[in-house]
């Protein structure tokens, strides 16, 4: 018997590697997201804001009536409208809403009743049976509205307006303050707004109507933002009492914006999706001379740029290519190699987003007769 003690030192080496590897892929699997996920999760900013008439869009006779046979209803919602195209939202593409008479639209398949009045973006829906967990959700405002068509003559419209492929569906509400709209006789509060989804571009814009003319509750708009899910987290982007932008990702967040009053007659928000890299990113398939990344679409996303190799970001010996998919196989490789994996996120306009940097490493290659640490000749001792 003959020892090759060359080997045991290679097999020690990549088998220390490879313990660590399987480490690492038992974290992937039991996490896959967490692991290789990019830490910055904003997708939207405030494009624009002011005070501003001819950003409402007059809605004509072709509009339809959200709302047959409705005459005076409390905590209400419309069933789930069409919205005309597929229009990308955080992290999904929907093609569906619904509205409600507390300020707050759902994007997809979901038609709850109603969701918490004053805290649109924060309630997780688990304790309040009124409530539909875990929807996305745009709020225009949070408050105890009141709908009542028979005397104040309140309503929900939508119509699609322009052609394909830049289309804007427009959302109209008239509503009024709760503790003043259950009475015919009682001050004029109403509550006028848009919501307008551009297709294309996948970009928002809030409206608000003339305001009200009586003195309303302190308390009368909070929240006003976007909420999307991501896996247990809610992403959420909001606007602040100043009509600045705010951004946070904790679960359920009790951030609260525009609390202390109306945001005024006219007052419109622009918010538009930026370029950001992909937030979830993981590897699959790790083997010897092969392996597999894939990663979410992200809202607006058109294309990625997508760099590969051993060495730092625009190395020579790097291969890039631009893709449309969102995952990506990388053949050849060599065993037990630590690889780069860069990828930027490429808008329809082509603007592009901040560098996501990821590595892994390849598995230890199949072993062979000739790498075992001794090999059996039948020399006698």
């Amino acid at each position: 018997m003959s020892y090759n003690v060359l080997s045991v030192s290679n097999m020690k080496n990549c088998y220390v590697r490879y313990i660590l590897l399987m480490s690492v892929l038992i974290s992937v699997l039991a996490f896959p997201h967490r692991l290789f996920a990019q830490q910055s999760l904003r997708y939207y900013e405030l494009k624009e804001t002011g005070e501003d008439q001819t950003k409402w869009i007059e809605l004509d006779e072709n509009a339809t009536l959200l709302t047959p046979g409705w005459t005076y209803c409390n905590q209400c919602a419309t069933q789930v409208t069409d919205i005309g195209f597929s229009f990308c939202f955080g992290t999904q593409c929907v093609s569906q809403f619904a509205v409600n008479t507390e300020g707050q639209v759902t994007m997809g398949s979901y038609a709850p009743s109603v969701w918490d009045h004053y805290r649109p973006l924060s309630f997780n829906g688990q304790s309040d049976s009124r409530s539909y967990e875990n929807v996305t959700k745009i709020s225009i405002f949070g408050r105890d509205s009141y709908f009542r068509n028979d005397c104040h003559g309140d309503y929900f419209k939508t119509q699609l307006i322009g052609s394909a492929p830049n289309r804007i569906r427009v959302i109209e509400v008239q509503t009024r303050d709760y503790y003043a709209g259950n009475y015919c006789n009682a001050p004029d509060r109403t509550l006028k707004y848009q919501l307008q989804l551009y297709e294309g571009t996948n970009e928002v814009r809030l409206v608000y109507g003339e305001a009200f003319t009586g003195v309303m509750p302190a308390d009368i708009c909070y929240q006003v933002g976007l909420r999307d899910k991501l896996d247990a987290t809610w992403e959420v982007f909001y606007i602040d009492d100043d009509h600045n932008a705010g951004y946070t990702t904790a679960d359920y967040t009790a951030e609260r914006s525009a609390n202390n009053h109306w945001p005024g007659s006219w007052r419109y928000y622009h918010i538009a999706p930026i370029a950001a890299p992909p937030m979830h990113v993981w590897f699959r398939d790790v083997k010897p001379n092969q392996a597999t990344i894939a990663w979410d679409r992200t809202t607006n996303a058109a294309k990625w740029e997508l760099e590969f190799g051993k060495g730092a970001y625009g190395d020579a010996g790097n291969t890039r290519q631009i893709v449309t998919d969102t995952s990506r196989l990388f053949a050849n490789l060599d065993p037990e190699t630590e690889y780069h994996v860069y990828i930027k996120t490429i808008l329809a306009n082509g603007e592009e987003s901040e560098l996501l940097d990821t590595t892994f490493m390849t598995a230890c290659a199949a072993i062979s007769r000739n790498d075992m640490p001794w090999g059996e000749n039948f020399d006698e001792f």
